[in-house]
């Protein structure tokens, strides 16, 4: 599979994400002005959730390993794919 061994590691879980970047709102400010940059962004999960909170200005991830790569972009047509429905059902 992916897991230990496999093309994805170092996953965190949701609430441990949260934790940081709430950390990095505190103590460098991270915020809706904020460019945030993930070098070794596996799936970019990490990029998308600041997406969200604190909804960053910009989120880049870089990624050299191709499974990841396109594992990660899979994973962001998925959520906008989720996005354009989300808008087009609620106006």
């Amino acid at each position: 599979g992916n897991g230990h061994g496999g093309a994805i590691y170092g996953e965190l879980t949701e609430g441990s994400m949260q934790k940081i970047i709430d950390l990095m709102k505190v103590h460098t400010k991270l915020g809706t002005n904020s460019r945030f940059i993930d070098v070794g962004c596996g799936l970019g999960k990490p990029n998308i959730h600041v997406a969200l909170d604190p909804g960053v200005e910009v989120s880049y991830g870089v990624e050299m390993e191709n499974v990841r790569w396109w594992l990660g972009m899979n994973n962001l047509d998925a959520v906008l794919k989720s996005a354009s429905n989300y808008k087009e059902a609620n106006g």
